[in-house]
């Protein structure tokens, strides 16, 4: 069996048969990572068959640009607001709480205060809460039916204007919605019930408005009712990790006009979450560690850049110039050394303005490759 088979049957079949494109991708644009690339032709289907024809040809230019009709990835939002809509609009019934869901919310405050102390100390901890925005991001642009690599995410975080940034327009809504400013109404949200049940109870009530600010909202949410220091938890993520899970905690609150279902399903996918998060931290700290141990006898600026590799895994040298206050040369330098050290290694499509996908982050499925252009 070849490595493209293997691959097909144990990760990107379940996935897709999963309808989870955006994971499908993830895996395929690692590919990118080895050189000479073997099989363009694994990216190019993915990305057909996710809805982006376009994207595919850049890959696989035999694909067209029309032989896949997009995913039909827009049942959760749909199955969310049929479910949302048979809700009366009388309150929700939150007394009494049952005691196994009243026991799950405060192992949720447990673990949402072991991660915080995590993160906070983590040398990581400067970069975290913009990772974890950006898959976010990813996340919230899959449920609506727009599905992206987490590589790609971070390429529109990049400064300058290239053909890489060509997913920008897809994704805008999620992270304009994702990466501004919290609105400073959630930070007022009171009450004596524990944070994460707050955090149930207010998308319950945004559901009424419509899916589009009870999701696009919830990544700030645990730091503005003080549950976190920052956006330490990908909170979208974790309650739709399991779509069916979701939707039916909601059918049985709207069923049973009781919020318990779905506090419940909050509680117990923000523990599950904490500890993925801290094992994750583990991890990329220990990477963190790995590198610069690779990296003995640089000195100055190279340094902070494979520093913040795991947390920052998509540069260009305009932004190592912008980041770090020096010239383009500077930094063109940086990431030539990194290549010539097997962190970095050029993208076998994109020349001019290229990116430079690197193998660093390769161990974390949910993690996108570092890359420089």
């Amino acid at each position: 069996m070849t490595a493209d088979e293997l691959i097909e049957d144990h990760v990107l079949r379940p996935l897709r048969e999963t309808g989870q494109w955006h994971r499908v991708l993830d895996h395929v644009m690692t590919q990118l990572d080895h050189a000479p690339l073997h099989s363009p032709h694994l990216i190019g289907e993915a990305l057909a068959a996710a809805g982006r024809p376009g994207s595919a040809a850049h890959y696989l230019p035999s694909i067209g640009r029309s032989r896949h009709p997009p995913a039909p990835a827009t049942s959760f939002i749909d199955a969310t607001s049929n479910l949302a809509e048979r809700r009366s609009s009388s309150p929700w019934k939150t007394h009494p709480l049952s005691p196994e869901t009243l026991l799950a919310l405060c192992r949720a405050q447990e673990a949402l205060g072991r991660l915080d102390e995590v993160a906070h100390r983590s040398p990581l901890g400067k970069g975290w809460g913009h990772a974890v925005r950006l898959r976010e991001v990813q996340q919230l642009a899959h449920l609506h039916g727009i599905h992206v690599s987490l590589r790609e995410v971070w390429q529109t975080q990049l400064p300058g204007s290239t053909t890489r940034i060509a997913t920008v327009p897809m994704v805008r809504p999620y992270l304009d919605a994702v990466m501004g400013e919290c609105p400073r109404w959630l930070s007022e949200l009171g009450g004596t019930m524990p944070r994460s049940a707050q955090t149930a109870l207010w998308h319950l009530r945004m559901l009424r408005r419509g899916t589009a600010p009870a999701f696009d909202r919830l990544p700030a949410m645990l730091a503005a009712v003080g549950a976190l220091r920052d956006v330490w938890l990908p909170l979208v993520t974790a309650i739709t990790a399991h779509p069916t899970d979701y939707l039916a905690a909601l059918h049985t609150t709207t069923q049973t006009d009781s919020a318990d279902p779905l506090v419940s399903h909050f509680a117990h996918s923000i523990v599950n979450a904490c500890h993925a998060e801290i094992t994750l931290i583990d991890r990329l700290t220990a990477l963190r560690t790995h590198l610069l141990t690779t990296a003995r006898g640089h000195t100055g600026h190279i340094l902070e850049v494979i520093a913040a590799l795991t947390t920052t895994p998509v540069l260009n040298n305009r932004w190592i110039s912008e980041q770090h206050k020096i010239t383009t040369k500077a930094a063109t330098n940086i990431t030539d050394t990194l290549v010539s050290q097997g962190i970095l290694a050029p993208h076998p499509y994109f020349k001019w303005g290229a990116v430079l996908p690197c193998a660093c982050t390769e161990p974390f499925s949910s993690w996108a490759g570092c890359v420089a252009v």
